[in-house]
């Protein structure tokens, strides 16, 4: 019920020390209650009047409409189910991003906390939380820890999980905080309700023997005759430490920290000291600090009933999500989408109401009677609209002296009509409705003849009302991966410990803490997230399925534009890839396949790997093998062709050398004789009177 496993610290305090923890936490608790009650009770009432039935005529005007028509037409839930719609229809991506280029690490911690999301089923406590803050103001949930398996007594592997916090305008408060995700506060206190006899039997504290130390709060029932309130107080507290860095063989790489208060005594300290010397390390540096913790305890109305120690991480795991937020005269001032659209409402209801109070008065002129004229036809007269009489009956009447008087009704009945100011009433009330929330009725009718276009803008002005919402949740989910990153950093460190993580696709895969492997010749850890520096990024778009139809339409668009074959097949293909439909899941995964053969796409590693050791096609294999024959035919012919050269090359070196100067003095005679021949055809081309050009010689 309470949530968090606490980490493995030993704390034992004192009564008094208790006590003085307990006196604290009732004054914090009492100003962050009294300071923002009023507001809380509003919140409150919003949800009841969007979600309850009966609640929109709750208070003074039920009072005046008693034993009257009390009708709703609960325009304003239609409203805010189109808020919620845009929000299923879209998607808040939280992601890691690195702070270094370990990139891998920050994929790794996405996925993991992606799946930590899904097996604690982190959806719905988001859901919860965007209902109550759209609707009233203030929404919440928290991260908690959990053991693994809570029936092995050896096993102290934790996760980190999930969990709604309903009803969080009554249930959440923070003490010394502005900042609107919280993370300034300094306490929080998270109220739950027990039944008397389950908290009596549990903590063995009778409400009725509270004495005048007992918490009291204005208008706050702590406990009554059938339940008790139970409080989770979270408090920071700060503390001064010493952080030791020991730097191993493989240099940056290999880095220990050692810090001085996870050792009670320094002779503890002095011996892991020693021992990291032993293997090699040698301390670099050391650091005093100012660590935080989160300390956990329940209170009940006159004590503290439970120490349950220190909390994972360094921030209050209790995160809310409001819808509207604003600070007036140092008050948190928090609303939703039906503060301002109740009083529009409730016109409305009262509208249709006195309507219908109108309309089931009879439009016939009844005509009115005294008793004497319908004695002993009473029943006739009664019956008459069900019977449908062919006439009524009513008795003669004598006057004093005697004589019949006429037997008419003494007057007629005028049915009720609708004044003029009502109807001006009924038409403003109706535009003012339109104005407040945005007319959603009108955004589901697409009329004839209207341009694509025109249907984008109008819609647009009608996403304006959900973007305030949309921004705060990807703040609250931004500040939730904080918390969690700091959590992981203390709960997965198990030294080959799997852990499961998820794709956006909902792939499931395992990431393997604190791997060994070797590096340079030196054994060292991998995967470690306590080392992780990251930070979060928020991405809010619209859901797969939305984001694959829009791909699908501008790709077939584009498609009867594009001349070249290769583009058109690589865009058929991500058509194809991309459609949606009953049976179509696998013929997507052979086009992304061929598109990822096609190099269009990066292989994921599942998908590198099955390159990697896939056989290759038979017509492939032919192809492989006549290449193969064909580049051993030319190493031969080359082999061949170098003998040749040696041989060639023996036989010139074997001729006689006297050969040789005969064969160089004949070549001499040739070109001298040809030299001649042709100094003799210039001559006779040249004219006396010109220049005779230098004779070339021939080398």
């Amino acid at each position: 019920m309470y949530g968090n496993v606490t980490m493995s610290d030993d704390i034992e305090q004192s009564d008094s020390n208790l006590d003085d923890i307990f006196n604290t936490a009732r004054k914090q608790f009492t100003v962050a209650v009294s300071s923002c009650q009023e507001e809380r009770e509003n919140c409150l009432s919003d949800r009841r009047f969007v979600s309850v039935k009966g609640a929109q005529w709750e208070g003074w005007l039920s009072q005046q409409f008693a034993n009257r028509p009390k009708l709703e037409i609960n325009k304003i839930q239609i409203s805010c189910m189109k808020i919620i719609n845009e929000y299923f229809n879209n998607t808040i991506d939280t992601t890691f991003i690195p702070r270094d280029s370990n990139d891998k690490l920050a994929d790794a911690c996405t996925s993991i906390m992606r799946a930590d999301e899904n097996d604690s089923n982190a959806p719905e406590s988001f859901d919860n939380a965007l209902w109550e803050g759209v609707t009233g103001g203030m929404g919440g949930w928290r991260l908690t820890t959990q053991y693994l398996d809570d029936e092995d007594e050896d096993d102290e592997a934790q996760r980190i999980v999930f969990e709604p916090i309903v009803d969080a305008d009554k249930s959440i408060f923070f003490s010394h905080s502005v900042r609107a995700d919280k993370s300034d506060a300094k306490a929080c206190m998270v109220v739950n309700k027990m039944a008397r006899d389950e908290y009596i039997e549990e903590f063995d504290d009778d409400p009725a023997n509270w004495g005048e130390n007992a918490i009291t709060v204005p208008n706050w029932d702590w406990a009554d005759d059938d339940t008790v309130t139970v409080v989770e107080y979270y408090v920071k507290e700060e503390a001064k430490d010493t952080v030791f860095f020991y730097q191993g063989l493989a240099g940056e790489q290999d880095i220990k920290k050692l810090y001085k208060s996870d050792y009670k005594e320094k002779t503890d300290l002095n011996k892991y000291k020693k021992e990291l010397k032993q293997l090699g390390y040698k301390e670099i540096k050391k650091k005093d600090i100012k660590k935080t913790k989160v300390h956990k305890y329940l209170l009940g109305g006159s004590s503290i009933l439970e120490d349950c120690g220190y909390v994972a991480g360094k921030s209050i795991p209790i995160i809310p999500y409001f819808g509207k937020r604003c600070y007036i005269d140092g008050i948190e001032r928090i609303e939703g989408h039906v503060r301002l659209a109740r009083d529009a409402q409730v016109i409305k209801n009262v509208e249709i109401s006195k309507l219908v109070d109108i309309a089931s008065y009879s439009s016939i002129e009844k005509p009115i009677l005294t008793p004497q004229q319908i004695a002993g036809h009473e029943e006739m007269w009664a019956n008459d609209n069900v019977t449908n009489n062919p006439y009524l009956l009513i008795n003669q009447e004598l006057d004093i002296n005697g004589n019949p008087m006429p037997a008419v009704p003494l007057s007629y009945t005028k049915p009720p009509s609708i004044s003029p100011a009502m109807a001006g009433l009924m038409q403003v009330s109706e535009q003012d409705m339109q104005d407040i929330l945005g007319n959603p009725e009108q955004a589901n009718e697409v009329q004839s003849n209207t341009s694509g276009l025109a249907i984008e803008l109008q819609q647009s002005r009608l996403d304006m009302m959900t973007y305030n919402y949309m921004s705060n949740m990807a703040k609250a989910r931004k500040r939730t991966a904080e918390i969690w990153l700091e959590m992981a950093k203390e709960i997965y460190v198990q030294e080959g410990r799997k852990l499961k993580s998820m794709d956006k696709e909902g792939n499931i895969a395992y990431f393997t803490l604190n791997e060994p492997y070797v590096n340079d010749d030196l054994a060292i850890l991998r995967n470690d997230i306590s080392t992780a520096k990251l930070d979060v990024k928020v991405i809010i778009g619209a859901t797969s399925d939305s984001k694959r139809g829009a791909t699908v339409r501008a790709l077939s668009q584009m498609l009867p534009m594009i001349a070249d074959p290769t583009t058109q097949q690589v865009v058929s293909n991500l058509i194809l890839m991309n459609m949606q439909g009953e049976g179509l899941e696998e013929a997507r995964k052979y086009f992304r396949k061929t598109l990822v053969k096609m190099q269009v796409i990066e292989p994921n590693e599942e998908e590198q790997e099955l390159l990697q050791n896939q056989q290759p096609e038979p017509q492939a294999q032919y192809l492989q093998s006549e290449t193969e024959k064909n580049i051993i035919q030319a190493q031969k012919t080359l082999a061949d062709i170098d003998k040749t050269k040696a041989d060639t090359a023996k036989t010139i070196s074997d001729i006689d050398n006297s050969n040789i100067n005969t064969q160089i003095s004949v070549v001499d005679t040739v070109l001298q004789h040809l030299q001649q021949q042709q100094s003799t055809a210039n001559a006779e081309q040249i004219p006396a009177n010109a220049q005779q050009p230098p004779a070339v010689a021939l080398q």
